[in-house]
């Protein structure tokens, strides 16, 4: 027999798993943090470099050292036009920003389109 207690307790086990299976990146901050209009947007911009280089092809640059952001530059990853104009909705819609087509150079970096959109979060 299931008592109430029982089954209060495997409730919360499923939201909890829920919650983990549905952040498999493992972001340390969600989008709704990330977006908290009391946090600067220097302490934001990590998080955005963060879900840019998940969204990114890197396993294509076949690095032997760490990647670093503040040097890759967007179109170093391979990746195409359609696969940016992609990410850029997304980031948008993630954020809730506009990002401006002029910064979409081939000298952008990763670290640089994250600055951009942090400094513009609400």
């Amino acid at each position: 027999m299931v008592s109430a207690d029982d089954s209060a307790s495997d409730t919360a086990s499923d939201t909890a798993r829920a919650s983990s299976d549905a952040n498999p990146a493992g972001e340390a901050l969600g989008a709704a943090a990330a977006a908290d209009p009391t946090t600067p947007a220097n302490e934001r911009q990590p998080e955005v470099v963060r879900f840019i280089l998940s969204k990114l092809r890197l396993e294509e640059l076949n690095a032997t050292a760490p990647v670093d952001p503040a040097v890759l530059r967007v179109e170093q990853t391979g990746i195409d036009s359609l696969e940016l104009t992609e990410l850029i909705m997304e980031l948008e819609d993630r954020y809730r920003v506009t990002i401006d087509d002029a910064l979409l150079s081939d000298s952008t970096t990763v670290v640089e389109l994250a600055e951009h959109i942090a400094a513009r979060m609400p």
